[in-house]
């Protein structure tokens, strides 16, 4: 996920549209932001059930 996202904020870089560039880097972060969210809730759930 983190590759990707990266690869976004690289690759935005040589466009002119800026108000394109800037929401597609909104949502590609918001993205990148509930998957770390999942992430979390994912490791909670296998220390819980491991302990």
């Amino acid at each position: 996920m983190h590759g990707a996202w990266l690869n976004v904020r690289i690759n935005v870089g040589d466009i002119e549209d800026k108000a394109w560039v800037e929401a597609k880097l909104s949502a590609a972060q918001s993205i990148a932001a509930k998957a770390d969210a999942l992430e979390q809730e994912v490791i909670g759930l296998v220390e819980r059930h491991v302990g």
